[in-house]
């Protein structure tokens, strides 16, 4: 039996003759260095699954489980991924530029180095996440939850952080230049 990974247009990108389900068949898709561009992955249980490099720009994630999953150097850019899953991920240097993360739960993922410039983070769960030297530049966390986030070295210029609650959050050499934080909830002290 083969599995089918369809575009959201319906255009079929990939077709395993050896995988069995969509584990296996993204996990060849990724190992063979194929591109899977619009990838349709909406409500997918895909927890705990590597994909290192994988190249999945413009993937509809809609309400995917990805907790624990690896996607260390991922492309992601331009993702539809309304309330994905991601806690506890490892996205280290992945790319979700312009993605739609709203009401995403990255609690206490590994983001280091993610870059999420333009990104859609409203109402994104990312406690206790780790943001080191990320690229947050012109993102939308208007209501997110980050408290404890690490954004040490972090890019944050032009970003809209209105409502959002950083309570306990980590900020060192940290670029705000530009950034909302008027209304910004449990701010650092001297604010």
């Amino acid at each position: 039996m083969s599995f089918r990974i369809r575009a959201v247009n319906g255009e079929l990108l990939y077709l395993s003759r050896r995988a069995t389900n969509l584990r296996a068949a993204l996990f060849e898709a990724v190992a063979h260095e194929r591109e899977l561009p619009r990838a349709d992955l909406t409500a997918a249980d895909l927890g705990g699954i590597r994909l290192r490099y994988g190249k999945l720009a413009q993937a509809a994630l809609a309400g995917a489980k990805l907790a624990r999953a690896t996607l260390d150097h991922a492309d992601f850019e331009g993702a539809y991924a309304p309330a994905v899953d991601l806690q506890e991920a490892r996205l280290a240097s992945s790319d979700w530029a312009f993605a739609d993360l709203t009401q995403a739960n990255l609690s206490h993922a590994h983001l280091q180095s993610i870059n999420l410039q333009g990104a859609q983070l409203i109402n994104a769960d990312l406690f206790g996440a780790d943001l080191k030297y990320a690229n947050l530049i012109d993102a939308d966390l208007t209501n997110a939850n980050l408290v404890g986030v690490d954004f040490r070295h972090a890019d944050l210029r032009g970003a809209n952080l209105s409502n959002a609650n950083l309570d306990g959050a980590f900020f060192a050499e940290t670029e705000l230049e530009g950034a909302d934080l008027a209304t910004a909830r449990n701010k650092p002290v001297g604010w």
